[in-house]
């Protein structure tokens, strides 16, 4: 079976630190939840630049949610580093508004540079 680009959905959640970790983990665990129980494909997975354990480092996680497809195109979709795009990005802690280090220490990069934009 083929899907298209637009049935798959990645969501970020950018945090930082241990304290916000759990509360990004559950959320991803959450959405995971949801949409699985509406007949979705769906897995979360983390992206970390430095040790996410210390209490200042930024650290995402990712939620890929695809209608139609099976578990291995959300694997190869996942095995990517980060996505060139997202469709929904949550922040949770407000001093990463300004911007976030990216991977490969590219400089500040803005949080909503990746956000794909839906114009009717």
């Amino acid at each position: 079976m083929s899907v298209q680009a637009s049935s798959i959905y990645t969501i970020e959640i950018i945090y930082r630190g241990i304290h916000q970790r759990h509360l990004a983990r559950n959320l991803a665990r959450g959405i995971v939840y949801a949409a699985r129980m509406a007949g979705n494909v769906a897995l979360s997975y983390q992206r970390y630049g430095d040790d996410p354990e210390r209490d200042g480092s930024p650290a995402k996680y990712f939620v890929v949610v695809a209608k139609g497809a099976s578990e291995e195109v959300l694997d190869a979709e996942a095995a990517r580093v980060e996505p060139d795009y997202v469709d929904a990005s949550i922040v949770l802690d407000d001093t990463i508004l300004k911007g976030v280090e990216s991977w490969a220490w590219q400089g500040i990069q803005p949080v909503h540079l990746k956000l794909r934009l839906v114009v009717y």
